[in-house]
């Protein structure tokens, strides 16, 4: 029997507090994920009964519902029916998103950016791949104008990866998207990677700015995005009302220009710098062992939904060094333990359901 989506939705929003207690809904691969007011109003039982629901976890912010590969087919009806689910009605409810520790508040804010930009992700990565099959054995020209473009698309994803993340995080911290988005323009300008043969730093009026571009990173969007969205709250309280549709935006990009080339920027460069320099030391001294802790740790994270908070350390070390001998091992390594789990559990199954009725 098909499912019927809206009702569904419907039986799901009732049973999580009704509207009026989310504060935010998105979702991954396979859950709707809600921000919630309150955790108390949410009728536990009744989301278990439900057998369209395959699983449901409490998080720090609010809670997860395992829906499966049609979770997209959840979450549109109750987008179309309550936009404000996509981005925060007020600062009260802003505040309220980042409750519990910080590890969680962290880990919640990864997997909320970095998740809507994965399935861009893989798209390129399989494009990339469909790339190097035509040119090896499908006798595609690596000289001519078709590997260019598909070369283009392939990559794309990731070179602009600071764009997607600009955006993603523009819907986290409840700011402008098309002033994030441009900000994030900013960072793989041709400009700043041609001024890159000037030096590693020029001047914008005597401040110094670093430049070589941002292509295929992740931190610098994330904390320019971060800072963006307080500075958008203090311009408002002092631009006046009625000039507010010019000026709050000329006055938040005169803001924020001086800051995202000299500040945040190049500190998130520095920032993940610095984790890849750490991230190569650990695999130097014992890489056998990352692998090994982060195998036995990604089973308790994707539990709980955070495995996508990972995920922005691949993407780095694919933009630093070209591959990942850490991460993705460590995720298919655990993967594969658990088809093997599934493959014995299937394989007892019918002994013991025979066993039960003799």
């Amino acid at each position: 029997m098909a499912k019927d989506y809206n009702a569904l939705a419907c039986e799901i929003l009732k049973n999580v507090g009704g509207d009026g207690n989310v504060a935010k809904l998105f979702h991954c691969a396979t859950r709707l994920r809600f921000t919630l007011n309150d955790s108390k109003q949410v009728d536990f039982e009744q989301l278990k009964k439900n057998p369209h629901i395959l699983g449901v976890v409490e998080d720090a912010a609010g809670i997860q519902l395992v829906i499966g590969n049609d979770v997209t087919q959840v979450y549109q009806p109750l987008l179309d029916q309550y936009p404000h689910f996509a981005g925060h009605e007020n600062a009260k409810q802003q505040s309220e998103s980042y409750s519990g520790n910080p590890i969680s508040r962290l880990l919640n804010m990864l997997s909320a950016i970095v998740g809507p930009v994965i399935p861009l992700i893989m798209c390129s990565g399989l494009i990339s791949a469909l790339l190097v099959i035509l040119t090896r054995w499908g006798g595609l020209d690596a000289e001519g104008s078709t590997y260019a473009l598909l070369n283009m698309v392939g990559t794309g994803a990731l070179y602009f990866l600071p764009l997607l993340i600009a955006y993603t995080s523009s819907k986290r911290f409840g700011c402008d998207p098309m002033m994030s988005l441009f900000l994030g323009a900013l960072l793989v300008a041709p400009t700043l990677i041609d001024l890159a043969g000037k030096g590693e730093f020029v001047d914008l009026f005597g401040l110094p700015v670093k430049t070589g571009g941002y292509a295929s990173s992740l931190i610098p969007a994330i904390i320019t995005i971060w800072v963006l969205s307080h500075i958008e709250r203090l311009v408002a309280r002092i631009v006046p009302e009625a000039v507010r549709f010019v000026f709050r935006p000329l006055v938040s990009l005169m803001i924020m220009v001086p800051i995202t080339l000299c500040v945040t920027a190049p500190l998130g460069g520095y920032a993940g710098t610095l984790l890849m320099d750490a991230i190569a030391a650990i695999n130097a001294v014992a890489p056998w062992a990352s692998v090994l802790i982060v195998g036995c740790l990604t089973p308790a994270l994707v539990l709980t939904g955070m495995h996508l908070a990972i995920i922005p350390l691949v993407m780095m070390l694919f933009s630093t060094v070209d591959y990942d001998n850490m991460l993705f091992p460590a995720f298919i390594g655990m993967n594969f333990s658990q088809f093997g789990v599934a493959i014995l559990i299937s394989m007892s199954l019918p002994r013991q359901i025979v066993c039960t009725a003799t």
